[in-house]
């Protein structure tokens, strides 16, 4: 079976597709990302498009999903769900990264400059994921430290 994870179906209206009826959906694109280890799926049911996500945890395994399903586009997602794709950890889905400090989820997956990030970050967290908010928690400390500093 092809188990990359299964995608959230999103449609236009914001309107989600639930699992059953989605394997009645014809694949009709599939958009490898530029940026991120991932592959856009479109799919169509009862005239609607809807739009999911397939997150990898390497290049390799991601362009050979891509390929795999691109050359599957205007099946039903049904037959293209039982295609036996060889089974290896790189197909596996990646987990969602979590913040070390709070534990959230939620805006883990921001970029800043490498100077930025050693001064701001404590060395005990520079090898982890950050969130969002933690970050910002750290900058405020940090300029606060700077401040007191009677040198700047």
């Amino acid at each position: 079976m092809f188990r990359a994870g299964q995608p959230t179906w999103v449609g236009w209206n914001s309107k989600q597709l639930n699992q059953s009826k989605a394997e009645t959906a014809v694949l009709k694109d599939v958009t490898l990302s530029t940026t991120a280890l991932r592959c856009y799926l479109m799919i169509e049911h009862e005239g609607d498009e809807y739009l999911g996500a397939l997150l990898f945890e390497d290049h390799n395994s991601c362009l050979g999903i891509y390929r795999l399903l691109f050359s599957h586009r205007g099946e039903v997602i049904r037959k293209v769900s039982e295609i036996d794709v060889p089974h290896s950890s790189t197909t596996a889905p990646i987990k969602p990264k979590t913040c070390k400090i709070c534990g959230s989820i939620d805006n883990c997956d921001f970029k800043v400059m490498d100077d930025v990030w050693r001064t701001t970050i404590p060395i005990e967290y520079r090898n982890d994921i950050v969130c969002g908010e933690c970050f910002e928690n750290f900058v405020c400390e940090r300029q606060i430290q700077l401040l007191r500093r009677k040198d700047v």
